[in-house]
């Protein structure tokens, strides 16, 4: 993880080039696309991204003519993945949780001084 003088050095050097209108659109685009990406890295959203990537790949497998998809493949697939959330997901999503939040916030942190400094002087 990077601290936060690393992310404050890179996101100067990349704001640099920019100023005036530029700028603070710029870095309100970034503040608000990272506050985003912030409000969707939870447990709920990444487990519905799971669920939704093994209803996915079965309904492939269907449309291949593999098997044909019925309630009770539906409930085989649910049954599935709760067994794999159980298992690894959970633990996976939190791990990726716990490894980007932090550095996602002192991102925002960084990018709202730099706006506040801008403005200021």
């Amino acid at each position: 993880m990077k601290s936060y003088e690393e992310i404050k050095k890179e996101e100067l050097k990349n704001t640099n080039k920019y100023s005036g209108k530029e700028l603070n659109r710029y870095l309100n685009f970034n503040i608000k696309a990272l506050k985003g990406m912030r409000f969707f890295l939870n447990h709920g959203v990444l487990w519905t991204i799971s669920i939704l990537t093994f209803i996915a790949i079965s309904g492939i497998f269907s449309w291949l003519g593999f098997y044909n998809f019925d309630v009770i493949q539906f409930l085989f697939i649910v049954i599935t993945h709760f067994i794999y959330w159980i298992l690894k997901g959970k633990r996976d999503a939190l791990k990726l949780i716990d490894d980007t939040l932090p550095e996602l916030n002192i991102t925002i942190k960084v990018l709202e001084k730099i706006k506040e400094e801008r403005k200021n002087g």
